[in-house]
């Protein structure tokens, strides 16, 4: 059962959400998605090592000796290792608690039956496109050398004010809210339009934030 959610989450969501309206097996998605994602953002660390450790260089040469010898302590392929699988199990779970939230006080204006059990259950179900795309970029960016993107932030440069909103604008990521748009009308009850307004109206708050923070941090340097 566990394994056809798995599958059809991806496949075939209509039928994740009827097994996911029964049950939400949210324990069961927490256990699965979470680690698939951490391991695949491994698999880039891994995959773009020299890469990210050679871009590195050239900001670190700008810093002095004593900042930039601690800076580099950091820098070993352990260590990347280690702060990113620590990183993304804090805040993974968090990004869920909090989008399940946000989702679950939504649901009453969207014609469903408010049930935070089910919300958290399609939120974190919802995760597993994130942990596709996590491994998809993973295994890119092993073959090729350095890290491979599938957000907009790609067509500018790393240093543009422009970066941080763009980057918010990613494949998987958008994706996976359809999945719960659509999740919410199948397993929750709500309106299709409505509830595709509240998810995505949401995402593009959090994405005018993050261009706002970009711009600020932008003209602060």
């Amino acid at each position: 059962m566990l394994m056809q959610v798995f599958y059809e989450i991806i496949v075939s969501p209509r039928k994740a959400f009827e097994r996911l309206a029964e049950k939400p097996r949210w324990w069961q998605g927490f256990a699965v998605v979470i680690p698939l994602i951490i391991l695949g953002n491994l698999i880039r660390i891994w995959g773009g090592y020299e890469f990210l450790v050679q871009a590195a260089a050239e900001r670190l040469s700008q810093l002095p000796p004593e900042q930039a010898e601690a800076a580099e302590r950091w820098m070993t392929l352990p260590a990347m290792l280690g702060t990113t699988a620590i990183n993304k199990l804090i805040i993974i779970p968090i990004a869920v608690l909090i989008q399940a939230t946000l989702f679950h006080l939504m649901v009453p204006l969207s014609g469903g039956e408010a049930n935070y059990g089910k919300t958290f259950g399609l939120v974190i179900w919802s995760k597993m496109v994130i942990a596709l795309g996590s491994w998809t970029t993973g295994v890119l960016t092993l073959a090729i050398g350095q890290p491979f993107r599938t957000d907009m932030g790609v067509f500018v440069d790393l240093n543009s004010k422009l970066q941080g909103g763009l980057s918010q604008i990613e494949i998987f990521s958008i994706w996976s809210l359809a999945l719960v748009a659509e999740g919410m009308v199948r397993v929750i009850g709500c309106k299709r339009l409505a509830s595709y307004l509240v998810v995505f109206g949401l995402w593009a708050v959090w994405v005018a934030i993050s261009f706002g923070i970009g711009a600020f941090l932008g003209g602060a340097g």
